[in-house]
């Protein structure tokens, strides 16, 4: 006994030297971890599978936890700095989602565990206190969260949102709790408190966190009344962002600039159309203005900000914000302050589109959808579809489609009809005649191109000068351009007579940035 009583005294007396080794150890890991790391983990994707991946991943925190304790600190402690090795490798993304089910079991698990550990008698003693300590809580963090998302620019919404969603008390409160109990810093007594006055907290939050888009919606309700009301009585604005653009009119309102509102302005700035961009996020705001736009800096879902960018003297808004419920909020405001105006709104999911149109809402455009319209566009231009039928086709499935998600009919079946007809009549193509082509320095006849390949020359286009119905005898030279038409396999075979699938550079990918 006397033995381990000079053992432990000795422990002790070493105290600042113990923190100062496992520190030094702790930094060693962590260098030592992060330049081996990435060798191990591309061979266990050379070697291993996705199963060997996830159990790597599992066995590197529970292997933290253990050395952290070994070390005399919190396992939590280990298993969270064995994370933070793994977030730095390339396959964190892929870690994240093999882990997603082990760590939703783990906090099922956790939580469970926190809540049996709840000493009921405590809390019914202590009640009046644990109460007070919970509401005094759960606003706090509200208006403290309100505040930080306020100041970092973002709408009032957003900040009621994530006010009440972070309102509760953090689960990793309870793991400093509970060594500050073991280190003897804190009473049993307190303890038990501290673990009912945090399970309650979070129940209530869970209560109050699918109620948060209500409540956010309700309170920018009432304030948009109060602006109405304020400038029905004429009242100034201290915010001087808000001026009101009495210079425009008949003007585009860009509620967002994202992608959308941004290739938007660009495009109405070039076409001369007076325009502004109504944006809350403080770096849409500086891209806005370094591209030379007129900003209003405020929320659109509020009604005072669209009276500020001249809604009711607007000629057309165009609404690119992130979530339905605003896109829908702006839509109603602007119907409502002006019936006339022509709204056109971008959203994510078809399935918005009968929303947003009873709102008020002249075009919705999804943007699955135009990707699938883009994309077969750009297919039937390889296969040299002309390109007013190839218009038509666009605006036809357009119209078929968008009826189809408003529960209208599409006339779907007609449609590809057509479009498979399209695709089997002639079509016109030009072709390049490079140097060393086969066809050079030979005429017409020599080639026979229409008994060989099916296909007909209809035009030359030689040094800017169209010849059109050239005569058997014409011989083709260095740069013409030959003009055919035909079917698709008969151009095929004429341009691989003509050696232009052997001379031609390779085509050039196409990029679509609208």
């Amino acid at each position: 006994v006397g033995a381990n009583a000079d053992a432990d005294h000795g422990h002790g007396g070493g105290g600042p030297l113990f923190v100062l080794a496992m520190f030094g150890l702790l930094v060693v890991i962590v260098v030592v971890a992060r330049k081996i790391l990435p060798f191990i983990i591309s061979q266990l994707m050379q070697h291993g599978g996705r199963e060997l991946i996830t159990l790597f991943a599992v066995m590197m925190a529970c292997g933290g936890a253990y050395l952290a304790e070994l070390a005399g600190w919190p396992p939590a402690l280990g298993a969270c700095i064995a994370g933070l090795l793994l977030a730095n490798a390339d396959i964190r993304h892929q870690l994240v989602t093999e882990i997603t089910p082990f760590r939703d079991v783990f906090n099922a698990i956790f939580f469970i565990a926190l809540g049996m550990l709840v000493n009921i008698n405590s809390i019914v003693e202590n009640f009046l206190l644990i109460a007070v300590a919970v509401a005094a809580t759960l606003i706090l963090k509200t208006l403290i969260t309100i505040g930080a998302v306020k100041l970092a620019g973002w709408p009032l919404r957003v900040g009621i949102q994530a006010g009440i969603g972070l309102c509760t008390v953090s689960e990793f409160g309870y793991v400093l709790a509970r060594e500050a109990n073991a280190g003897g810093l804190v009473p049993d007594a307190f303890l038990d408190s501290l673990v009912g006055y945090t399970v309650c907290t979070m129940m209530i939050g869970a209560v109050l966190f699918p109620l948060g888009g209500k409540l956010a919606g309700r309170v920018m309700v009432i304030l948009n009344e109060k602006d109405l009301s304020q400038l029905a009585q004429g009242e100034s604005q201290d915010n001087e962002e808000l001026e009101t653009e009495d210079c425009l009119s008949g003007h585009v309102i860009i509620a967002g600039f994202g992608i959308t509102g941004e290739n938007l302005m660009q495009v109405l700035k070039s076409t001369h159309i007076p325009h502004c961009v109504v944006e809350m996020n403080l770096t849409m705001i500086s891209r806005a203005r370094e591209l030379g736009a007129n900003v209003i800096v405020g929320d659109a879902t509020r009604t005072i900000i669209l009276e500020h960018a001249g809604i009711r003297r607007a000629r057309a808004i165009v609404v690119g914000v992130n979530t339905l419920e605003d896109t829908k909020r702006i839509v109603s405001h602007a119907r409502n302050m002006k019936p006339d105006i022509y709204i056109a709104a971008r959203t994510y999911n078809f399935r918005d589109l009968e929303p947003l149109a009873n709102q008020g809402a002249n075009m919705v455009v999804p943007a699955d959808f135009e990707a699938s319209v883009k994309i077969f566009s750009h297919v039937l231009e390889e296969f040299d579809v002309p390109r007013n039928v190839l218009g038509s086709q666009i605006a036809a499935a357009r119209a078929g489609g968008y009826g189809m998600f408003r529960g209208q009919s599409s006339g779907s079946d007609e449609t590809m009809e057509d479009l498979l007809k399209v695709l089997q009549l002639t079509a016109t193509q030009t072709f390049y005649l490079p140097k060393g082509g086969s066809a050079v320095g030979k005429s017409i006849a020599d080639i026979d191109l229409r008994n060989q390949t099916g296909a007909s020359i209809i035009a030359i286009v030689r040094d800017r000068k169209p010849v059109t119905n050239p005569t058997p005898d014409f011989v083709f030279r260095t740069s013409d351009v030959i003009v055919m038409v035909g079917a698709h396999a008969e151009l095929k075979k004429a341009r691989k007579l003509l050696g232009a699938s052997q001379n031609l550079e390779p085509a050039k990918m196409k990029i679509d940035r609208t």
